[in-house]
């Protein structure tokens, strides 16, 4: 396995399959170059507005929906790490979390970012990153995505260190986190990718909410990073 975390093997199966269609939304299509440098573009917000540091948890709180994807991966870039929580929690439930996992800045959409002021009484620390009103302004680069040094340099996050951070449903007493490493979840995209025989010209109907495990590993990591790997 060449790539050492999930930043970089997505950045790889961009260079790979630059304009092929990555996502399909309705009427809307994203290729990967399109879906990386809004990764990017992620990246940049949680470093230089949010101040993010390598290791720092960053809550992924929303419904499906495109801006999941260079959330999730954005975040990844700038070296934190996700914390995906179930939508269907009530602001309540997701302070737990918030405050269990040390997380001090929340990625959400339009509906679920009218919670924020419940949540910041909970945890005064707490910033929110709202990604349809960030994706929205993003800039596209002129003359596309340009693979030089610059862009496609990743964190030094190694196979060992913390990637992911999901908590269970908690249906047996509070929720608790699984920590989950870079190294952990690249080797069950490869393990998907052998099971499922994915081929690259193969689409997935994502039915499931992304934010949890199963989706998560089979409906997003897999096919994003399977053919970098």
């Amino acid at each position: 396995m060449l790539c050492m975390n999930l930043a970089g093997a997505f950045s790889e199966s961009v260079q790979k399959h630059s304009e092929k269609t990555a996502l399909l939304w309705g009427d809307a299509t994203f290729s990967y170059s399109e879906l990386w440098s809004r990764s990017l573009f992620v990246a940049g917000v949680l470093r230089h507005q949010f101040n993010l540091l390598p290791g720092d948890r960053v809550a992924l709180w929303m419904k499906n929906c495109p801006e999941f994807i260079p959330s999730l991966f954005g975040i990844l870039q700038a070296g934190g790490v996700v914390v995906p929580i179930n939508n269907f929690l009530k602001p309540d439930e997701v302070a737990y979390i918030l405050n269990d996992a040390g997380i001090d800045v929340v990625i959400t959409d339009g509906e679920l970012s009218a919670h924020f002021q419940t949540l910041k009484t909970k945890r005064s620390a707490l910033k929110l990153m709202n990604a349809e009103n960030v994706l929205i302004s993003f800039p596209t680069p002129p003359g596309g995505v340009r693979f030089d040094t610059e862009l496609l340099r990743n964190p030094k996050r190694e196979e060992t260190d913390l990637a992911v951070l999901i908590y269970t449903s908690g249906t047996t007493g509070k929720p608790k986190g699984a920590m989950l490493s870079h190294g952990n979840l690249l080797h069950n995209v490869n393990s998907c990718r052998q099971c499922l025989k994915t081929v690259e010209e193969d689409r997935f109907a994502v039915l499931l909410p992304m934010f949890h495990s199963y989706m998560l590993t089979v409906g997003i990591l897999h096919l994003m990073t399977a053919f970098a790997i």
